[in-house]
């Protein structure tokens, strides 16, 4: 099966995928980028110099590119990607490492079959693999399949238990005792401060209990959580969140200047001009708001729905369309199912009545 694009039980080799555990953060790609003037400043010379560094199917190489679409959002990361796994996935011979990183670019362009399909590849070599059990809770709770997710969780073999307990958390996050969960995580850690576990691990986790906050309606202590996230790990799923959380609070102030310092990733883009809609300012950000909507309606018109939950937000917060809002977040809500999309959804239920 060809990928759609336009978009071990060792320590060690678990920190370079827990962006797979984390989220599945869909953001512009070639083909989806209103703002590309603003990202080729920064990341086709780089893309470039790096694929002619790299004539084989470099692991280091190829996560470098992961690593940067994580940090700006930019699905161009990806694609570059895909560039360097595609031949040696499409020859069959490949190893665990190499199916588990085309997962994670599968499922962030919402190829879930596919990325699922590669997974039991990897495990059917080593089902001791816990990068492999990790993306898979991570795809089973992007498509709301929490029992799935409990049980790749519990599948992990002999990682550290902030791992584990982190993994477990998010399937609270989608259903369980979210307060209880809270509690347990803030306790573990406040046990791992000041201990030297790696930064990824702990925005990971920092992030997870954030969301966790963020659900208990504990949003002071989700800012917080948020900002040590993003102090450890710049995350653009991890911005967006807590800037939802300043949003809800009509901070919207902060809101800004949090998201002055991201980048312009699509997600990011809505929510600016959300704050701006709420600070009276949209005058100031047309050419911007132009841009976007007519992006958004060219999708719509071919029925590309990558970014149907941005589209949403869109629709419901900006451009202020409620019918177009809903009939989205039902698209939306058919893709993926994290507790973001299910908000959208009981948001627009009422909006047609």
């Amino acid at each position: 099966m060809k990928m759609k694009f336009p978009c071990s039980s060792a320590f060690g080799s678990i920190l370079p995928v827990l962006a797979i555990a984390a989220c599945s953060i869909c953001a512009p790609s070639l083909a989806h980028d209103p703002l590309r003037d603003q990202h080729d400043q920064h990341g086709d010379v780089a893309v470039e110099h790096l694929l002619a560094a790299s004539n084989r199917t470099d692991l280091a190489a190829v996560r470098t590119l992961i690593l940067s679409f994580r940090e700006t959002g930019d699905d161009r990361w990806l694609d570059h990607a895909w560039s360097l796994l595609e031949p040696a996935i499409e020859s069959g011979s490949v190893n665990p490492e190499t199916l588990i990183t085309a997962a994670f670019v599968a499922q962030s362009r919402h190829e879930f079959a596919y990325a699922l399909e590669l997974i039991r590849k990897a495990l059917a070599i080593n089902n001791i693999n816990n990068e492999a059990w990790l993306l898979l809770a991570s795809i089973r709770l992007v498509r709301g399949e929490s029992d799935a997710a409990a049980e790749a969780c519990r599948r992990l073999h002999k990682v550290p238990p902030l791992i584990l307990l982190t993994c477990k958390a998010r399937v609270a996050l989608a259903g369980g005792d979210q307060r209880e969960a809270l509690t347990r995580m803030l306790s573990v850690l406040n046990a791992v401060d000041g201990q030297h576990l790696p930064a990824d691990l702990l925005a990971w986790s920092y992030s997870v209990v954030g969301d966790l906050a963020a659900a208990a309606n504990e949003r002071p202590q989700a800012v917080n959580l948020y900002r040590r996230s993003l102090a450890l790990a710049e995350r653009t799923q991890v911005r967006a969140a807590l800037v939802d959380v300043l949003l809800s609070e009509a901070q919207y102030e902060e809101a800004g200047w949090a998201l002055d310092a991201g980048a312009p990733a699509m997600p990011l883009v809505i929510r600016r001009l959300i704050v701006a809609k709420r600070l009276n300012r949209m005058s100031d950000f047309e050419p911007l708001l132009a841009k976007v909507r007519n992006e958004f309606d060219a999708w719509r018109s071919r029925g590309d729905w990558l970014h149907a939950r941005e589209m949403t937000r869109f629709y419901l917060d900006v451009a202020e369309r409620p019918a177009i809002a809903r009939q989205l977040s039902l698209i939306n809500i058919s893709l993926q199912q994290e507790p973001e999309d299910l908000r959208l959804e009981r948001r627009t239920r009422p909006l047609l009545l």
